[in-house]
C-alpha cells in the first residue's frame, strides 16, 4: 500500500492541475495575441463565414451517426478554404500561422 500522507506541492502547470481536479484557466485563457493588426483583420474575414458553415452546414448529429463526415459536407469545407489554412499563399492556401489556426 503506498503512503499517500506526502503533501502535493502547489503547482501553476496546467495539465498536473487537471489530474488534480482543478482548472488553472489563467495558464491558457485568454489565448496569447501575438498576431499583427493585418493577421487580426484576416482572422475578422474568415469567422463569419466559418461560424455559418459550422451552423448552417455542418450538421455534427449526422455526422456522429455515421461515424464520418459526408461528401457534401466535405465539399463545402473544401470551399470555404478549411484544408488550406496553413497552407502558403503562392500554392492557394491562407497561410495563417499557429495563432490564427487556433
Amino acid at each position: 500500500e503506498r503512503d499517500m500522507s506526502k503533501k502535493v506541492k502547489p503547482s501553476r502547470s496546467f495539465i498536473q492541475n487537471l489530474f488534480l481536479g482543478k482548472a488553472m484557466t489563467e495558464e491558457v485563457f485568454p489565448y496569447p495575441i501575438n498576431i499583427t493588426q493585418e493577421q487580426i483583420e484576416t482572422l475578422e474575414l474568415l469567422i463569419p463565414p466559418t461560424e455559418r458553415f459550422f451552423t448552417e452546414i455542418n450538421d455534427p448529429v449526422k455526422n456522429e451517426d455515421n461515424e464520418s463526415v459526408d461528401e457534401k459536407t466535405l465539399k463545402a469545407m473544401g470551399e470555404l478554404g478549411a484544408f488550406g489554412m496553413q497552407v502558403p499563399e503562392e500554392y492557394g492556401g491562407a497561410a495563417l500561422n499557429n495563432t490564427q489556426y487556433a
